[in-house]
């Protein structure tokens, strides 16, 4: 779904041939190296304890990769610290796919998104996350878009592609995933009445 939703608005939003892109919580990097695949930049970021896994599924997609005119390059992120080296970078996409399934998890995914979407320092490390969200518990995701919300970010659920069959998970289960697009909200441009 984040490949499918990440190549329309790749090819449809950037004049760049190679856009790039920043997977935060990539885990296996599936769905980053999906996008790569259509020929973008990617950077696919973790958790130091799962860089390993990722250098070795770039390191196996690596000829595929080169052939379209992709890449892929992986980097540690922790999203309660994120690091200097990756934030004085731009992006044209950020994407993730099932970040938030515990409460646990609300603070430190706004404290990502934050560092990567926000303004700071007259400078946007990004403007946009596609994030593929899979809805456990209406509490849960009540949090989450309270602290979306809390945090400054617009969120608007995007069309969904038609759901193929991934495995052995159920259609019913790949069926509920909401494909969300994430942004800053627009700031005011009327300015506060003087008091006088």
């Amino acid at each position: 779904l984040i490949s499918t939703e990440g190549l329309r608005m790749t090819s449809t939003d950037f004049g760049s041939p190679r856009p790039t892109v920043l997977e935060l919580g990539s885990g296996t990097g599936a769905a980053g190296l999906a996008i790569a695949a259509t020929g973008a930049k990617v950077l696919l970021t973790d958790r130091q304890s799962l860089l390993p896994l990722l250098r070795i599924n770039v390191g196996l997609n690596k000829d595929l990769l080169s052939t379209v005119g992709g890449a892929a390059d992986i980097g540690e992120f922790d999203w309660l610290s994120p690091p200097e080296e990756i934030l004085r970078q731009q992006f044209d996409l950020v994407i993730g796919a099932d970040l938030v399934y515990s409460f646990a998890a609300v603070e430190p995914f706004m404290a990502a998104l934050t560092a990567l979407l926000q303004e700071r320092n007259g400078k946007k490390v990004c403007g946009r996350m596609i994030y593929a969200h899979f809805p456990r518990y209406p509490n849960l995701d009540a949090a989450m878009h309270q602290a979306l919300s809390s945090a400054g970010f617009d969120v608007q659920v995007t069309t969904m592609p038609k759901a193929a069959k991934v495995g052995n998970i159920p259609e019913e289960a790949m069926s509920r995933v909401q494909l969300l697009e994430i942004r800053p909200q627009e700031t005011s441009m009327e300015t506060e009445p003087q008091v006088q």
